[in-house]
């Protein structure tokens, strides 16, 4: 189990997913109630990041939206680490190196000193190509 914190920073996580599927689908939560059948409160609860949804309602969400469930439940981070560029969910998954998903599941699991001197060290190998607040140099 998750500590507290990691918990809330998931369920927020989450939350920004199922919002972001909503509006994708130019869906409403109310819709999105009636297609599944989980409660009108408990979706509220989900877009609030106030909790995470069991196994079986993230099925049925995945579904509905018409997403990837591991996605979903922002257990697939397949973020880029060290861009300045906004987060776009149609580009998730589309690295060409699998080393950004294993270096985002590290510092996601990871305190922020560990981040911290995961970052410096990256950025030490990377000199020549970033600067120090991560961005690439032109």
């Amino acid at each position: 189990m998750p500590s507290n914190e990691n918990y809330k920073l998931w369920a927020r996580e989450f939350s920004k997913r199922l919002r972001a599927a909503l509006d994708a689908k130019k869906m409403r939560a109310a819709d999105l109630a009636e297609m599944t059948g989980i409660g009108k409160s408990d979706i509220s609860n989900y877009l609030a990041g106030k909790y995470l949804p069991r196994q079986d309602k993230t099925a049925l969400l995945a579904s509905a939206l018409e997403v990837d469930p591991v996605w979903l439940i922002a257990l697939d981070t397949r973020m880029p680490v060290i861009s300045n560029e906004p987060w776009d969910p149609d580009k998730m998954g589309q690295e060409e190196d699998e080393s950004i998903t294993i270096v985002n599941r590290i510092m996601r699991s990871s305190n922020k000193e560990m981040n911290r001197r995961l970052k410096d060290m990256i950025l030490l190998w990377m000199q020549e190509d970033f600067n120090p607040d991560g961005t690439r140099k032109k």
